[in-house]
């Protein structure tokens, strides 16, 4: 039944026209005995633009609609509704009160209603069904604001493109399920071109096909969500940013448990992302990475791909079309799985330098393996993967570990030798040159860092480092604190890793000494630069004296002492990883 105006209720079949002119209301009743679902229903017509408005609930229960919050029936409730109505311009003061939803309940109930800009204010269910907004406003072309959506308990497909083509959303809603189910977000901002950002999505267990294509073709995303899960699920992200040209920056991706198609095209066509995501999985997954950054023509450094043994599929077309990228490091030992990395770099530049993990690696010399005119270096493991067994090596500017004592072969520049590892990725790196003399004073000035190596460092200022130095931020894909001072202890540890001995003569020698095995792994071969033995010369250290006004120092007697922080001694700078 519906009313004209307030006036009789009148009995409404398919075929009902209702004539109307500007300022007359409409209201629309069901008893939900008669009528328990609209499919197939839809409100439209005429010319005039129109408001919606009210207790969607009046339409299944027209005396109780005030208090009803589940949805009668059992599926397809209000689906279609107004889809299709090109003159619906607000349902802002459209009630949708229920909380107990029904499988597809509100599918398509505004897809393309293209004059629609401003959408019922919240949907408040907690615990929502299956396909419950199936692409609801998909299609809403001026959309500018979605509703509120609370629901922490999520359902198959539940926002499956629920905001697809919604061409002038700006800002999606909050997102607070931490548990999520499958398809949940499928596709669910699909070429929403006008959103710039993205919502939080703090879910750490997720499900398969969860994210795939969420973001797809939103071309004015710039920023990406962080996502924390660890271990993947079948098709989780594929396809999750695929053709968001504005995105500059990537997520960090920490998953080391990958699935079947989980980053398949993951950034393909993101043109504007100038950083890949490590990738730090060692143990891959059919797929896992196929044309994950395909056509992203703004890369121009793959991340390492530290996995030993590949998959079937697991790099196909990875960087296909990424026609600036000219670095790839790639420790994989075993190549032989069926289309493995099958034009993964195909129509990438003309020049390039392909990083393999050693010469025994039978790569082609092709779009499949190597491309043509690329130079293959074979440097060894990266400094992310290593551990105490590389103490020693030399640590060139590409992140890499070169055999220790050895000369570092071109294109690859020796900075450092590996002389204390924490954890596994994680140490300190000595440097193959002095700093700038410095006071302790100055020294302990400088900007404290505690996040490498599990100890305070002091990073050096930029007119410290001279001309010996370069400053580093990463080598290759690792961060690194740029060049710093170390703690005593630390220094104590990088001598005695590199061969330095104990030696408790002479006073006050703290028993710890430097001697010239440590100066061996820094020029036999590198062509570093000796820690000196000249007479007055020392290296000063962060530490400071707890009772006095000095700081420890090593000196050219290869003995620990004290020095007046106001003094100037020598500085052999670190880099922590």
């Amino acid at each position: 039944q519906y009313t004209l105006n307030g006036g009789a209720k009148t009995a409404l079949t398919e075929t009902t026209t209702i004539d109307v002119a500007v300022g007359d209301k409409v209201a629309f009743y069901g008893d939900g005995t008669n009528i328990t679902n609209y499919e197939g229903t839809t409100i439209s017509g005429g010319t005039a633009l129109c408001i919606a408005s009210g207790n969607i609930m009046s339409l299944v229960d027209e005396a109780g609609y005030n208090t009803a919050t589940t949805v009668p029936g059992t599926q397809r409730t209000f689906a279609s509704l107004f889809s299709g109505n090109t003159t619906l311009i607000s349902a802002g003061e459209l009630l949708l009160p229920a909380t107990t939803l029904k499988t597809l309940c509100y599918y398509f109930m505004f897809k393309d209603c293209t004059a629609l800009t401003t959408a019922p204010a919240q949907l408040p269910a907690t615990t929502l069904a299956q396909q419950c907004y199936q692409q609801m406003f998909s299609g809403c072309t001026s959309l500018t604001a979605a509703p509120e959506l609370p629901a922490t308990t999520l359902g198959t497909l539940c926002y499956l493109q629920m905001f697809s083509g919604c061409t002038s959303l700006t800002t999606a809603p909050a997102l607070p399920a931490t548990t999520l189910a499958s398809r949940c977000y499928m596709n669910m901002f699909e070429n929403c071109t006008s959103l710039s950002t993205a919502p939080a999505l703090n879910a750490t267990t997720l499900t398969d096909r969860c994210y795939e294509y969420m973001f797809k073709g939103c071309s004015s995303l710039t920023t990406a969500p962080a996502l924390p899960a660890t271990t993947m699920t079948t098709r989780c992200y594929m396809g999750m940013f695929s053709g968001c040209t504005s995105l500059t920056e990537a997520p960090e991706l920490p998953a080391t448990t990958l699935a079947t198609i989980c980053y398949h095209v993951m950034f393909a066509d993101c043109t504007s992302l100038a950083t890949a995501p490590e990738l730090p999985a060692t143990t891959l997954a059919t797929q896992c990475y196929q044309s994950m950054f395909a056509r992203c023509t703004g890369l121009t450094a793959a991340p390492v791909l530290p996995a030993p043994t590949l998959v079937a599929n697991c790099y196909l077309r990875m960087f296909e079309g990424c026609t600036n990228l000219n670095y790839v490091a790639c420790w994989a030992t075993d190549i032989s799985a069926s289309s493995a990395t099958t034009n993964w770099l195909n129509d990438v530049a003309a020049d390039g330098t392909f990083y393999a993990h050693n010469s025994d690696v039978a790569w082609t010399s092709d779009a499949s393996g190597i491309p043509g005119g690329w130079t293959r270096v074979n440097p060894g493991k990266p400094l992310s993967s290593a551990t105490a067994e590389d103490i020693g090596k030399v640590v060139c500017a590409a992140g890499h570990l070169h055999d220790a004592k050895t000369a570092v072969a071109a294109p690859c520049t020796a900075i450092g030798v590996l002389a204390k590892v924490t954890a596994t990725g994680h140490g300190l790196i000595l440097s193959l040159q002095d700093a700038n003399d410095q006071t302790w004073y100055t020294i302990n000035g400088w900007t404290s860092t505690t996040a490498y190596a599990g100890t305070t460092l002091k990073v050096l200022s930029s007119t410290a480092l001279g001309s010996n130095l370069k400053s580093y931020t990463t080598l290759g894909p690792t961060a690194v604190s740029d060049w710093a001072v170390a703690q005593k202890s630390d220094y104590v540890d990088i001598f005695t890793n590199l061969g330095s001995t104990t030696n408790d003569a002479g006073t006050p020698s703290n028993g710890k000494v430097y001697d010239d095995n440590v100066n061996a792994f820094l020029t036999t071969g590198v062509g570093g630069t000796a820690l000196t033995n000249a007479a007055g010369d020392g290296y000063y250290t962060a530490t400071k004296s707890s009772s006095k006004e000095a700081a420890w120092y090593v000196k050219s007697d290869h003995c620990w002492y004290l020095r007046v922080c106001s003094a100037s001694a020598k500085v052999r700078p670190v880099l922590g990883f």
